[in-house]
């Protein structure tokens, strides 16, 4: 029931820009039709390389395997002025959203084809995928090896606020500059930072797929008291 709550969230979190513009021809576009970036050379579906309508691995209709290193031995967090003992507790579980993006985003891309449990090709036998951009390592999260990035993620960004009540800013103060729910509610007092707090994953027109614009600093601001 929890990891179902959790893929239940996830799905709210990233839908909300489903509608919003389209992922086709964007970096997310994994499609043989998109050869401007990583592609693969058999199929022109899109959806699949995440999705299926059948039999899915887990909301959001999920088609991916869960990459294959323990959440919890991910490193979360970097030294920061506003860093919190909530913040010092980030973690990933098996059932936080943010796994929905490191099935992919986890400096392990050279795998993304053979990811896939349903495909043109049948069960789960790899689609022939090509990088003519060398785009493989930076498209990752473990840029060093460890951390996901440079942003904490896994933590309750309530808890960190009342830590730092002049430094970020309330919760309900930085959904209506969102304009959206953005934080994961784990239980009925948990106000988690994830991965979809920032990021979409179907609206490309701000990149690197931001909720908003981040022009002089909006995005960052929306949390952060300067």
């Amino acid at each position: 029931m929890r990891a179902k709550t959790a893929f239940a969230a996830s799905l709210a979190l990233f839908a909300g820009s489903a509608l919003a513009a389209s992922i086709v021809g964007s970096k997310h576009d994994l499609s043989s039709a998109n050869t401007a970036g990583i592609h693969n050379t058999e199929t022109t579906q899109i959806c699949i390389f995440c999705h299926t309508p059948h039999n899915p691995m887990g909301m959001p209709l999920w088609n991916r395997i869960p990459p294959p290193r323990d959440p919890a031995t991910y490193d979360l967090v970097q030294e920061s002025e506003t860093l919190s003992a909530a913040a010092s507790g980030a973690r990933l579980g098996s059932s936080s959203p943010s796994m929905l993006c490191l099935s992919c985003h986890d400096g392990t891309l050279d795998e993304i084809g053979s990811r896939l449990r349903y495909g043109p090709v049948g069960g789960v036998l790899p689609l022939d995928m090509v990088d003519p951009l060398g785009t493989w390592g930076t498209s990752g999260m473990l840029w060093d090896g460890a951390c996901v990035s440079n942003h904490p993620v896994g933590f309750d960004y309530a808890s960190a606020q009342a830590e730092h009540p002049t430094r970020l800013r309330p919760v309900a103060d930085v959904n209506v500059a969102f304009g959206s729910n953005v934080f994961y509610r784990g239980t009925d007092t948990n106000t988690l930072m994830e991965c979809g707090t920032c990021h979409t994953t179907h609206d490309p027109a701000n990149p690197p797929f931001l909720r908003k614009s981040n022009s002089n600093n909006a995005l960052c601001l929306a949390c952060h008291v300067r």
